[in-house]
């Protein structure tokens, strides 16, 4: 993913590869409900489309911590990662009318 561009355009985000810029993913903004930013104090972090997801709870989980508490490894389908100076990116995200849930760990 490091080799990929990520875009943001006033109807949707986008991931395609640098190389040939072919789209990888898109997604309309008008189906996103949220946006989700987990940062450090440098606001270093990811930015996640739509429900982040639960640590715990999946249906069809990959690994099993106890018979019955189990632990979910699925990444988000829809998420910029390791993203610089995301507190520059926030106001994008307000303009466009997305409502945005930060939390800084």
């Amino acid at each position: 993913m490091k080799n990929n561009y990520y875009l943001i355009t006033n109807e949707r985000i986008i991931v395609a590869q640098q190389s040939d810029k072919e789209i990888i993913k898109e997604k309309k903004l008008s189906e996103i409900k949220k946006v989700h930013i987990e940062m450090n104090d440098k606001f270093f972090g990811n930015i996640i489309f739509g429900e982040p997801e639960a640590a715990f709870g999946e249906n069809n989980p990959r690994f099993i911590i106890s018979k019955r508490m189990e632990m979910n490894f699925k990444p988000d389908e829809y998420a910029f990662l390791s993203v610089e100076n995301i507190s520059e990116i926030i106001p994008v995200f307000e303009n466009l009318k997305l409502k945005v849930n930060k939390t800084f760990y």
